[in-house]
C-alpha cells in the first residue's frame, strides 16, 4: 500500500478520500453491465 490511501482519511496528509468510496460503487455497477457478471457481495474498506 506504501502509505497511500485510496479511501477514508490519510493519517499523514490528513487528507479525506471518502468520495472514491461511491466512485468505486458506480464503477464496480458499471463493469458488472459491461460483462455480464453479478456481484453478490462486496465491501469497500477505508483501510484496504
Amino acid at each position: 500500500m506504501r502509505r497511500a490511501s485510496l479511501c477514508g482519511e490519510d493519517s499523514l496528509t490528513g487528507q479525506n478520500f471518502d468520495h472514491r468510496k461511491q466512485w468505486i460503487v458506480d464503477k464496480l455497477m458499471e463493469l458488472t453491465e459491461i460483462f455480464a457478471i453479478d456481484v453478490c457481495a462486496y465491501a469497500v474498506m477505508s483501510n484496504h
